[in-house]
């Protein structure tokens, strides 16, 4: 099989400034790749990283949307193109993770999970499909979906739904964008 090359490509990474987020566009533009990186409230951080990734030698661009605001999130996959000029990977990685335990849990709770964490994703990859035509959707899961986290309810079932959503657009958007998901263990509190 014939290996792709990566160099010169450019990644939309929601969720980018802090954590995972963060670990990716390193490796990103470690492998040459130019970044989008996406935030919401950590400005700061997001210009920090943004800096950083200079050293790799890559074009970075920052961009903002409150993925609890439809007007903000609906147009991202527009506006990060008007920037970037191209894009040839997305990857979901934004979520929120509060605690929640099944008792406990409003439908509010639910509702803001199942926005930001599967809901935000599709509309993200639907627009990639449309307005990009080729290329690569990465959806950050969690190990968890194999079975319960009970004290992040609302977590859980969002990462279940989008896991669910995952494989219905690898279906559905194939052959031109590949849709794949990474379901990472235990990650340390910042």
């Amino acid at each position: 099989m014939k290996e792709e090359k990566l160099q010169g490509k450019t990644a939309l990474v929601t969720g980018a400034s802090k954590r995972i987020g963060r670990e990716i566009c390193f490796a990103l533009a470690g492998e040459g790749l130019n970044v989008v990186i996406h935030y919401n409230s950590s400005k700061e951080d997001a210009k920090r990283l943004c800096a950083e990734l200079a050293d790799y030698e890559v074009n970075s661009w920052l961009v903002k949307a409150d993925f609890e605001n439809s007007r903000e999130y609906n147009n991202l996959i527009h506006r990060s193109l008007k920037i970037a000029g191209s894009l040839d990977i997305l990857v979901n990685n934004a979520s929120v993770f509060l605690p929640g335990r099944l008792k406990q849990m409003s439908f509010e709770d639910l509702r803001l999970h199942m926005q930001v964490n599967a809901w935000v994703p599709l509309v993200l990859s639907r627009e990639f499909a449309r307005l990009v035509k080729r290329g690569k959707i990465i959806n950050l899961l969690d190990a968890r979906i194999k079975g319960y986290d009970w004290r992040h309810v609302p977590y859980i079932l969002s990462k279940h739904v989008l896991s669910v959503l995952t494989e219905m657009m690898a279906l559905e958007f194939a052959p031109e964008v590949t849709v794949n998901g990474i379901a990472p263990g235990l990650i340390l509190p910042p």
